[in-house]
């Protein structure tokens, strides 16, 4: 029998995810924000690149995944909801902030 091949798009580096989470749950308790905020505070930051080059190093046309990663909110918006928040076991549970607990600020 021959070999299957894989469709789509392949896995990001599971220890990256970890860091982002791990970091996300400590600025969450740092900060008593949820884990939204958490998130974009962690994009502002400087070690944010490095971080993105990690989970890009495999992939064919690195700068411009990084580089979009970096300039685009939407894109960082996706990430996050599509890698961070996605999987909700182990460590991924405790990032995702309950309903109850959400920030509402008046406009």
């Amino acid at each position: 029998m021959g070999s299957r091949i894989k469709v789509g798009r392949p896995k990001g580096s599971s220890f990256v995810i970890s860091l982002i989470q791990t970091k996300i749950l400590q600025y969450k308790k740092r900060y008593k924000t949820t884990s939204w905020n958490a998130w974009t505070r962690l994009t502002k930051t400087k070690h944010f690149k490095e971080l993105i080059k990690e989970f890009y190093a495999r992939r064919n046309n690195k700068s411009y995944y990084i580089k979009r990663m970096l300039e685009n909110k939407e894109t960082q918006n996706k990430f996050y909801k599509n890698n961070i928040i996605k999987d909700r076991s182990g460590i991924a549970s405790l990032v995702k902030t309950p309903s109850k607990d959400y920030i509402r600020y008046k406009k």
